[in-house]
């Protein structure tokens, strides 16, 4: 499949938004795969399914969250709610999936320096309604940390890094961004996927 062509084309992270995504897209990996986190009345975060039937997100967005929180699905409609956190790496959460919201897996690839890719998530000026994309360069891989220069908003901590040539390749989460820096930054998903699967 082809990507959206009004994606964001950007060298400053923090001077440009990003694109909210065209209704006809949203049925297709990988943003059929991209959820909000949400209660009953805030948003907090992105996160997205994986192929082996786990969701993922940034911890950091679900670590204070008092009470019930679920993951919401932009299309279709629906939600599941979140229990049973796994923390399988500095600031990456997971969570089983019951089978009935099952849907198309990604294929999991390593990144590489120079990689172009796109971000996908729900910038919290949406309330967790809009899902928004936008594309850059990854820029450097320490271990599993990556950086990259994909323009982000708050909000969209635990959204899906995938490959823009073959956006059904996933490549990392998005966790953050530094401040006062053309950058932000991510991990990469290959061993934190295996991490996940074999716990008990």
């Amino acid at each position: 499949m082809k990507m959206p062509t009004n994606i964001t084309n950007f060298q400053v992270t923090f001077h440009t938004y990003p694109t909210e995504l065209q209704k006809a897209y949203l049925s297709q990996i990988p943003f059929i795969n991209v959820v909000a986190i949400k209660d009953d009345q805030n948003f907090y975060g992105s996160g997205f399914i994986v192929e082996q039937g786990y969701i993922l997100t940034a911890n950091h967005v679900v670590s204070n969250i008092a009470g019930t929180f679920y993951a919401k699905f932009h299309d279709p409609d629906s939600r599941f709610i979140l229990t049973n956190k796994a923390l399988i790496g500095d600031d990456i959460a997971g969570f089983s999936i019951p089978k009935y919201n099952a849907r198309p897996g990604f294929k999991i690839s390593s990144p590489s320096v120079g990689d172009e890719i796109v971000v996908c998530g729900f910038p919290e000026d949406g309330g967790g309604f809009t899902l928004s994309v936008s594309q850059g360069l990854v820029l450097s891989i320490n271990g599993s940390a990556i950086t990259h220069n994909a323009s982000t908003l708050p909000g969209q901590s635990g959204g899906a890094i995938v490959l823009k040539s073959n956006p059904s390749v996933l490549i990392g989460i998005h966790l953050g961004s530094a401040n006062e820096q053309n950058t932000n930054y991510g991990a990469s998903v290959t061993e934190l996927i295996h991490r996940f699967a074999v716990q008990p």
